[in-house]
């Protein structure tokens, strides 16, 4: 991949479909690897946002079973002691405003201070929740790209000094040979200003049609003979 800082609005770009991020991100860098070795390609690049850290809580369920605790006991606590949950609402005047109440920032902190945090089993003996989940921090995508309710990833493409049309079918034959991905689950798409510039030049192209029928009619209504009009 090119050292260079990309302009977000690309001649070019690939958008490849799916719904396996860590597919999605092999796939990509498979075709880069392609267009690196493509006459005129100046840059490629996998448009991306920098990871976040995300706290992930996998719920064990043999284990609340074992102590006689709902499933639904650990999303309460997790929506409200973690994540602030609405529990009732104040009315001033003619506005209501929600109060909303979670555990304080020392209590949820790191895995290991949201791992300390109690529930109730049936016999009423306090377990913390480190018994029942699985409580992890890891990396994970600060924005995820959807059109159509589909999530893509998005590859960017410099080029200079070729015919976009020529440089699109060759990439195309050269993706076809060298990248390898089921079909059936990802597919590709081209974007980027090309795509805008095709949606304009079939809007021109339909309104030169238009103008012309228009000014077909008003010759024919004029002279009243084809002849005249062609």
């Amino acid at each position: 991949m090119l050292d260079k800082v990309f302009d977000p609005h690309s001649a070019l770009a690939i958008k490849v479909f799916g719904d396996d991020f860590n597919e999605l991100r092999r796939i990509g860098r498979d075709i880069i690897a392609v267009l690196n070795e493509t006459p005129g390609v100046t840059g490629a690049a996998i448009d991306q946002y920098t990871p976040l850290p995300q706290l992930t809580i996998k719920v064990d369920r043999e284990a609340t079973a074992r102590y006689g605790i709902n499933v639904a006991d650990v999303v309460d606590l997790i929506k409200t002691g973690i994540g602030g949950e609405a529990v009732n609402q104040v009315f001033i005047g003619e506005r209501h405003y929600d109060v909303t109440v979670r555990f304080p920032a020392e209590a949820r902190s790191s895995p290991e201070a949201i791992g300390a945090l109690v529930l109730t089993s049936s016999t009423g003996a306090l377990i913390p929740l480190s018994q029942v989940a699985t409580i992890k921090l890891k990396t994970g995508e600060s924005m995820i790209n959807r059109e159509m309710n589909h999530r893509y990833l998005l590859v960017k493409v410099e080029y200079e000094n070729r015919d976009a049309a020529a440089l699109v079918a060759e990439v195309d034959k050269a993706i076809g040979q060298k990248v390898k991905f089921d079909r059936a689950r990802y597919r590709l798409a081209w974007g980027g200003q090309l795509e805008g510039q095709q949606r304009a030049e079939a809007r021109f192209r339909l309104i030169i049609a238009l103008v012309m029928a228009a000014i077909m009619v008003l010759l024919y209504a004029e002279f009243g003979l084809l002849r005249q009009v062609f």
